[in-house]
């Protein structure tokens, strides 16, 4: 099979599985959908107009529209975690070039608004985010929990969430249940906070990016009262996280521990900084301490085995890392089969039999003449793709 023919196989699969997976989705990725069949098209005339090159074109269109939009917006939401919101934003006017539809247009001026709010100029940040409001996208919600968040006014986000916004609407959108499970905790209603955690878990365990997961566990952990798994969250797959937000969750889940003193000089110097991000949420957070007394039988069991699990999937990561560091030759191999086939497309190709024969292709009559060095050789070359 050569290289043209096995690219149009890989085009096929991977835009059919993006058609099946947009359908499943629904509203959140109509663009998507609309990519996928538009280049499933593209790919079916090209394979009529152009056989011979269909493949490295339609290999070409995949790499542009669709790779790199859904490895870039990956990106962008590590750098969002990360609070590197100028690097974010620099991405996000690069994929919205790519890939115009959904919410990928508005992503840039979005951003903007959290470097403004995180620079403490809250209102050319809710001015950022106000056009926003005229519009019906899940992206225009987004930016009005946003508004909310940036004047601490979670009572009136959650008043919002569950009077205007259908469930269904929210369940079908990470940053809406993150924000919501945030409201819930903001306004100390903790058992109905850790039930929809659960309700949610399914949704957020299996979304693209797995910070949401931890992010709302890291949410609900805090507002609970457990700091050592705050604790163990930010040592481990949040470890990334801006450390003026990981202090923000150690200190709530401080407080909620009803350790009042620790918590309130770290809540004095977040408001000093005037972080847009928390400064309003921690100067209208009411000092509660305390809240076993409020979590009942139930919320516990849960918050137990959430514990117990994150505890274990922790062990494992540790694991798996030390696993592959204590396995060189493993890795020496990998590295060795891919020098080789580089070496086999530069010196002309990976099914030139003159390359091959350089390289230590295994001729027996050579190996009897003395080239032995050919038996070892030969078990690092691959005869094409």
């Amino acid at each position: 099979m050569d290289l043209n023919r096995l690219l149009i196989w890989m085009v096929y699969i991977s835009y059919s599985s993006l058609l099946i997976v947009g359908l499943k989705r629904g509203r959140s990725a109509r663009g998507w959908v609309l990519i996928a069949g538009l280049l499933l098209g593209v790919t079916l005339l090209l394979q009529q107009l152009l056989p011979n090159k269909a493949g490295l074109i339609s290999g070409g269109l995949w790499f542009a529209m669709v790779l790199v939009p859904q490895r870039g917006s990956v990106r962008i939401i590590q750098l969002t975690w990360q609070q590197r919101f100028t690097a974010a934003r620099r991405w996000a006017q690069l994929l919205r070039l790519l890939h115009p539809l959904d919410s990928y247009w508005e992503w840039p001026q979005y951003l903007r608004s959290m470097e403004l709010a995180q620079s403490g100029q809250l209102p050319e940040a809710i001015a950022m985010l106000r056009p926003f409001r005229q519009a019906s996208s899940l992206m225009s919600l987004v930016a009005r929990c946003q508004i909310f968040r940036y004047q601490g006014e979670w009572q009136e986000l959650l008043h919002w969430m569950t009077q205007q916004v259908p469930k269904p609407i929210v369940s079908s959108s990470t940053s809406l249940i993150t924000h919501y499970l945030m409201a819930l905790g903001e306004t100390h209603q903790l058992n109905e906070m850790v039930l929809e955690l659960e309700r949610f878990q399914p949704t957020l365990a299996n979304a693209v990016s797995k910070e949401y997961w931890d992010l709302s566990r890291l949410a609900v952990f805090a507002f609970c009262g457990q700091p050592e798994l705050v604790t163990r969250l930010l040592h481990g797959p949040l470890a990334k996280l801006d450390k003026q937000e990981q202090n923000f969750w150690l200190a709530t889940a401080a407080m909620a521990a009803g350790e009042v003193d620790v918590a309130q000089q770290e809540y004095a110097k977040i408001i000093e900084s005037k972080n847009g991000l928390y400064a309003n949420t921690l100067l209208k957070r009411p000092l509660q301490s305390h809240v076993d007394d409020c979590l009942n039988d139930y919320s516990q069991r849960l918050l137990k085995t959430w514990g117990d699990t994150l505890f274990s999937e922790l062990q494992e990561r540790d694991r798996q890392q030390s696993k592959i560091l204590r396995s060189p030759i493993t890795l020496g191999l990998i590295v060795l089969n891919l020098a080789m086939f580089i070496a086999e497309i530069v010196l002309g190709g990976s099914t030139d039999s003159n390359v091959l024969y350089t390289l230590g292709a295994l001729i027996p009559q050579d190996v009897i003449a003395g080239d032995w060095w050919r038996l070892l050789a030969a078990a690092f070359l691959h005869f094409g793709y």
